[in-house]
């Protein structure tokens, strides 16, 4: 009886002190699929019944080449997969951007919609490192169009690295609640597509405009 109450209390102390590791198993990022040089990593999201995802890839361009096309947010849906419309609402310089966002979804996902306010987070102690968050902010009804469900909640974080002169890092993490009915197990198979397909499509975009500055000079 007295060595099953010290161990209760151990593990107690030890949740007070580390409650970090009782949640590290949570926390941790299962790889899910690796394709065409994109690693596709997920995990269940806390407080909620979806999933979070994050993309890993490499893209042969300069730093400041990829930098220059994430911050053109009116191409986004160039790339953004199932983006229909990208409109800029508020720019307050070129670090803070509040735009409108719509999807066309495939069946059986209805159209979406969203405003995001659009942050970039420089590092001064890291030059070659550049984020960029985008998150959901309040809807007014009445700028809602018809037969659109308003995503409840979005953030996606976009971090790039320069890995050398030619080669950059690109890494994705999103996370979202696309309201209405949605079964979790469809909107994590949206979640996981689109994931994958960003970073496949800016990699395509990006390696056009390498090509076409290349053949210019």
């Amino acid at each position: 009886m007295k060595h099953s109450l010290r161990l209760l209390i151990i593990c107690l102390c030890a949740m007070l002190v580390f409650p970090g590791a009782i949640l590290f198993a949570s926390d941790h990022w299962k790889c899910v699929k690796e394709k065409k040089g994109i690693t596709i990593f997920s995990k269940k999201a806390r407080d909620s019944k979806y999933n979070q995802f994050k993309s890993v890839t490499v893209i042969n361009a300069p730093f400041d080449v990829i930098v220059d096309t994430l911050r053109d947010f009116n191409a986004y849906p160039l790339w953004q997969p199932f983006m229909e419309e990208m409109k800029i609402l508020e720019n307050q310089g070129n670090d803070h951007v509040v735009a409108y966002a719509s999807f066309d979804f495939p069946w059986p996902v209805s159209n979406r919609e969203l405003l995001v306010e659009t942050t970039i987070v420089k590092n001064g102690m890291l030059p070659s490192t550049l984020k960029i968050i985008v998150e959901g902010i309040d809807f007014p009804p009445a700028n809602r169009k018809k037969k659109y469900i308003r995503i409840k909640f979005y953030r996606c974080e976009t971090l790039i690295e320069a890995i050398g002169e030619i080669r950059s890092r690109i890494t994705f993490t999103l996370e979202s609640d696309p309201g209405g009915n949605l079964p979790p197990a469809t909107a994590n198979w949206a979640m996981r597509e689109a994931i994958y397909l960003a970073p496949k499509n800016l990699r395509e975009i990006i390696r056009e405009h390498v090509c076409n500055n290349t053949d210019q000079k």
